[in-house]
C-alpha cells in the first residue's frame, strides 16, 4: 500500500531546495548522485489474527508521519513511499511478506514486528539483505541473532518484564506463583525473569507452558491452581486469555492474577467480562504521556490517548526518516549506522522528522525523543530506557493502580 500521492507543488520545491542549499553550504551531503528515487518504508503487522487490533492504529502512525514530511517535500526531492503487509502473526506468512517488501517493494527497513516467533523468522532474511527491522518483539533471544546490527526495538526485553510481574506478586504479598505461559519464543525468558526475582525471596515458582492453538484450557487451569498459589501470572496473548479468564473464575480462584501487557487488554476484559477480570493486574511499558511527541502523535491521530505500539510506531518511523537525512542515503545500512546519532544527547532536541531534517540539513546534530521514550538503544539492539506503570482493571476499565 504506497503512500504515493507525493506533492510536487512550488512550495515544497523552493523548501526542499533552500535546505539543500544550507546543508551544502555547511558540507552536509544529503542525497548521493547514485541514489535517485523515493524513500521506500515497509511495516510487517498485524492485520488480521491474534494482536489485529493493534495494526490499524500503527499503520495509521506510520502513514501520519509519512504523509506530513510528503506534504513538506519529501526527502531528497522524491517521495517517501510506505508498503504495509500483514503477518497474521505466523511466522511463515511474515517471511514470506518480509520477501515482498525486500523484493517487489525495494524496502529499506521494515517497522513494527510485534510478534517474536515472526521477528525470529524474518531477521535472518533482513540482514542478509542489509534491510533494518525497527521492531516491538520482546523476546530476549533476539538481540542474541548474528543481525549485524539490523534490529533494535523499542519494547523492552522479556527477562525485564518478568522482572516488573513479579514484583507485582511481591507487592501483593503472594507466597507462591504459578506462571502459565503459551508455546512461544519469549516464554522461556519471561519465565526466567520471573523465577530470578522471586526464587532468591523464597517465592517457590510454579510453570506450565501450553498450546495456544487449543480452544479449551480447564486442564491447564487446573493444574495451575492445585497448589492454590498466592498468584498466578499469565504470558499469552489475548485470545487465549479470554477462554483462561473465563476458567478461572469458574474456579472461583481468589488469589492475585498478573498478565503480560500485551495480553490484558480492552478486549479481554470485553470478551472475558469486566467482573470475571476485575482486579487483574499488570506491570506495562508506557508511552511518554507527557511528552510532545506523543501529543503530537494524538494530534496527527485524533485520539485521545494512541496506544504504546502507535506510540512505538511513531518512533520508527521518524527513527528511520532521520538517520537517512543524517545519512545522506536510503538504505538499511544507513539507518543502522546512523539511528543511534540521530540521539546525540548533546544535539537539538527533536519530536518529529520534520524538524530533524531541517536540523539535519543545517548541519546540526538531533537529538529525537521520542513518543514512547527517549529511544537510546544498546549496541545490541535493545532499548535502554523504558517506562513502566502497575495497571489494574477496575470497573471494567485499565486504571493505574497507583
Amino acid at each position: 500500500m504506497p503512500v504515493s500521492d507525493f506533492p510536487m507543488t512550488r512550495r515544497g520545491l523552493i523548501a526542499g531546495s533552500a535546505a539543500l542549499g544550507a546543508g551544502l553550504a555547511l558540507g552536509f551531503h544529503p542525497v548521493r548522485a547514485q541514489s535517485p528515487g523515493p524513500v521506500r518504508l515497509g511495516a510487517l503487522l498485524p492485520l488480521s489474527g491474534p494482536l489485529s487490533q493493534f495494526g490499524p492504529e500503527i499503520a495509521a502512525a506510520h502513514r501520519a508521519v509519512i504523509e506530513e514530511v510528503n506534504a513538506a517535500g519529501g526527502m531528497f526531492g522524491a517521495p517517501v513511499e510506505y508498503f504495509a503487509e500483514d503477518d497474521q502473526n505466523v511466522p511463515d506468512t511474515g517471511l514470506l511478506a518480509t520477501r515482498k517488501l525486500m523484493g517487489a517493494d525495494g524496502v529499506c527497513a521494515v517497522m513494527g514486528v510485534l510478534n517474536s516467533a515472526v521477528a525470529a523468522a524474518i531477521l535472518p532474511a533482513c540482514w542478509e539483505n542489509r534491510v533494518m527491522v525497527l521492531g516491538v518483539a520482546s523476546s530476549d533471544t533476539l538481540v542474541e541473532l548474528p543481525h549485524d546490527g539490523y534490529f533494535v526495538r523499542t519494547q523492552p526485553h522479556t527477562v525485564l518484564q518478568g522482572h516488573k510481574l513479579a514484583e507485582i506478586a511481591q507487592d501483593e504479598g503472594a507466597q507462591s506463583v504459578f506462571v502459565l505461559a503459551p508455546q512461544q519464543p519469549y516464554s522461556a525468558n519471561l519465565i526466567a525473569g520471573i523465577r530470578a526475582q522471586l526464587e532468591p525471596a523464597g517465592v517457590p515458582v510454579g510453570e506450565l507452558i501450553f498450546d495456544a492453538k487449543k480452544t479449551s484450557f480447564r486442564s491447564e487451569v487446573e493444574a495451575a491452581l492445585r497448589d492454590e498459589p498466592g498468584a498466578l501470572i499469565l504470558g499469552g496473548y489475548p485470545p487465549e486469555n479470554v477462554i483462561i479468564a473465563k476458567e478461572i473464575y469458574r474456579a472461583g480462584y481468589e488469589g492475585k492474577v498478573i498478565v503480560l501487557s500485551a495480553g490484558l487488554t480492552p478486549t479481554v476484559i470485553e470478551g472475558a467480562g469486566a467482573e470475571v477480570v476485575e482486579g487483574w493486574l499488570t506491570s506495562t511499558p508506557v508511552a511518554d504521556s507527557g511528552s510532545t511527541a506523543y501529543q503530537r502523535l494524538a494530534g496527527l491521530l485524533k485520539v485521545d490517548q494512541p496506544h504504546l505500539f502507535s506510540a512505538q510506531a511513531y518512533d520508527h518511523v521518524n527513527l528511520a526518516l532521520l538517520a537517512i537525512a543524517q545519512a545522506g542515503e536510503a538504505t538499511g545500512a544507513a539507518i543502522r549506522d546512523n539511528i543511534r546519532a540521530v540521539g546525540d544527547e548533546s544535539g537539538t532536541a527533536v519530536d518529529n522528522a520534520l524538524d530533524g531534517i531541517v536540523a539535519i540539513a543545517a548541519g546540526q546534530r538531533v537529538n529525537y525523543l521520542g513518543a514512547s521514550g527517549p529511544c537510546k538503544f544498546e549496541p545490541n539492539g535493545n532499548i535502554r530506557v523504558t517506562i513502566f506503570d502497575t495497571l489494574v482493571v477496575r470497573d471494567g476499565k485499565l486504571v493505574s493502580a497507583a
